[in-house]
């Protein structure tokens, strides 16, 4: 069911194209874990993205996110997929400075994967729903903040703090490096939930894709991961391909597989 759930986006991203202003970007990550929020929740595995930006006018914008872990390590296996849909909005006193995002997400996450820690509860393996706000300013290093609220299997809020940096370093080099804090109230975690600091180093091979070797560093509560003791390193490689459809492309946002939110 998942697996038809990200041919049919992708094949409804692509048919739209020729609609209107439409932006898709692909991506897909090999990972030496999965990991969620500070929680792992897998071992060793692909992570793929689709993202969709469709413009309906100068100030709105519709959004959505396909995000599916497949695990590799014993036997390649669909594990747990995030499936989000918003609307983007630039207001008019403040449209210049900020962009405000709303909508849902659904997990899904594998049966599997019920004895790995999801938040220091035990429902790891039920899908549930969120809702979720967020907020872009048009600032250097590009201040995010999300606010996320699960209504449905895992009642709690997440609160999250990012900032991101493209810095180029030659024709064909980029350096994205991002960061964010993450605060969380309810689920068994109340406060302190997970740091992260994200380096990725591309190679744009040609216009719209790009390559290269990922390092992430996650800083969890113990209450979320405590083999991890407060440090968890992830080391990947990925590539994007953001092909150009329409005459706008998508609101940059920190480029974070694994997943964003």
């Amino acid at each position: 069911m998942r697996m038809w759930r990200v041919v049919l986006a992708a094949g409804l991203a692509l048919s739209a194209a020729q609609a209107g202003d439409l932006a898709v970007s692909f991506g897909a990550q090999v990972d030496s874990s999965y990991v969620f929020r500070g929680a792992k929740r897998g071992p060793f595995g692909i992570i793929g993205d689709v993202t969709i930006d469709y413009r309906l006018g100068k100030r709105l914008s519709l959004v959505g996110d396909i995000q599916q872990y497949v695990q590799l390590e014993r036997g390649v296996a669909l594990a747990e997929g995030i499936y989000r849909a918003g609307v983007r909005y630039r207001p008019p006193l403040i449209g210049s400075l900020a962009a405000i995002e709303g909508g849902i997400s659904y997990y899904s996450p594998s049966g599997d994967l019920d004895r790995i820690l999801y938040a220091g509860d035990n429902t790891g393996g039920r899908s549930t729903q969120e809702w979720y706000l967020r907020t872009v300013f048009d600032l250097p290093f590009a201040p995010t903040i999300d606010l996320l609220h699960d209504f449905n299997e895992r009642p709690g809020s997440y609160l999250r703090f990012s900032a991101a940096r493209e810095q180029k370093l030659t024709s064909k080099f980029s350096l994205d490096l991002t960061g964010s804090v993450g605060l969380q109230f309810g689920q068994g975690v109340h406060g302190w939930r997970d740091g992260h600091v994200r380096g990725a180093l591309w190679y744009s091979a040609a216009p719209g894709v790009s390559f290269g070797p990922t390092l992430d560093l996650w800083l969890p509560s113990n209450k979320v991961d405590p083999g991890a003791n407060s440090l968890r390193p992830v080391l990947g490689f990925g590539c994007n391909l953001s092909p150009k459809l329409a005459r706008t492309q998508p609101l940059r946002l920190p480029r974070q597989l694994g997943p964003a939110f």
